[in-house]
């Protein structure tokens, strides 16, 4: 996987994203990425990917590999606004990536900002539409293609429904408040004009200050690394997707053979809380439903076509949006 670190001697060179993107200032590279830059050292000045507008250094590692580029900038408004440019531009092709340093306007789930420090791994992954199950369950099939990628490298993650990463075991222990877990990512998908890019964000050395987590938060965040020594932290964020990458790809290639069901299945194997009571509040009921939905119920598992299924006292119901805190047992 070829990697390019992208700079711009002017906003004119930049082109579209001159207002969305910052090139890498070497005297001061973003927090945890030193090791990263070090390993990949003998950077020499290349031309962008086609598409791509400014200038680049690449890697003598793995340069000529063939495989999917990474594209590195110091900062950006968000990865997702990156990947949607150069999308939009040719310079970004199906399986390439950009991963940005931090992001000053990093977004989640219902537009809910980001918190995008240095340390962190930001990416905008551009991928295909699953052939098989279809759109409605491209992130689905995103969520449990990463968490797979991430056993591999034995970091055990679940999905919570309907986007987040959440750790729920740190070497065979039980992590967060009860067992319930700590998100440590999420996933936003955002198409437009035929280019679908999947933003992946995940703690790895910081987490969002209390303050600015959303009212009623299901869990607390958390991080990937543990040892709050940074001199002691290695491997970056760079080396991260690095590694989980092309493991994800080849879950992703798989799950998109396969029928919705069948990728239900999968999923609900991964799927944080299944069987275990939760509190449902949705955001968009009619008031006279408000006190339904924040009564308990049980995760059953997903609809083929994505929404959760909840068993409550009275019977089944379906969300396609809704928030979900666990309960004791």
């Amino acid at each position: 996987m070829p990697v390019y670190i992208w700079q711009a001697e002017t906003p004119e060179a930049a082109g579209p994203i001159k207002d969305i993107a910052k090139p890498l200032d070497w005297t001061a590279p973003p927090d945890g990425w030193g090791h990263d830059l070090v390993e990949l050292a003998m950077w020499d000045d290349a031309p962008c990917p086609p598409g791509v507008p400014g200038s680049c250094m690449v890697s003598e590692v793995n340069k000529d590999d063939g495989g999917p580029a990474i594209l590195f900038f110091s900062a950006a408004s968000s990865a997702l606004d990156i990947g949607r440019e150069l999308g939009a531009s040719g310079g970004l092709q199906e399986w390439d990536s950009v991963i940005v340093g931090s992001q000053w306007a990093g977004r989640g789930q219902l537009r809910r900002g980001w918190h995008s420090p240095e340390g962190n791994m930001y990416v905008g992954w551009r991928i295909p539409s699953p052939a098989g199950p279809g759109d409605e369950l491209a992130s689905i099939v995103t969520g449990v293609a990463l968490a797979e990628a991430f056993s591999e490298l034995g970091i055990e993650l679940e999905l919570k429904w309907p986007n987040d990463l959440v750790l729920m075991q740190c070497e065979g222990r039980p992590v967060g408040e009860r067992g319930w877990g700590l998100k440590v990512g999420g996933i936003l998908l955002e198409e437009r004009g035929g280019v679908l890019i999947a933003g992946i964000g995940v703690n790895l050395n910081e987490t969002p200050p209390a303050e600015t987590l959303r009212d009623g938060h299901a869990v607390p965040a958390g991080c990937l690394v543990q040892d709050p020594d940074p001199t002691k932290r290695r491997a970056g964020p760079l080396a991260l997707w690095q590694a989980v990458a092309p493991a994800a790809r080849r879950h992703y290639e798989e799950l998109a053979k396969w029928s919705a069901a069948e990728v239900v299945e999968r999923a609900e194997a991964r799927l944080a809380w299944k069987g275990r009571p939760v509190s449902v509040w949705h955001e968009s009921s009619p008031k006279e439903h408000l006190d339904f939905d924040k009564r308990a119920g049980t995760i059953v598992g997903l609809t083929v076509h994505g929404a959760i299924r909840i068993a409550f006292d009275d019977g089944e119901k379906t969300f396609s949006s809704a928030q979900l805190t666990p309960l004791e047992s």
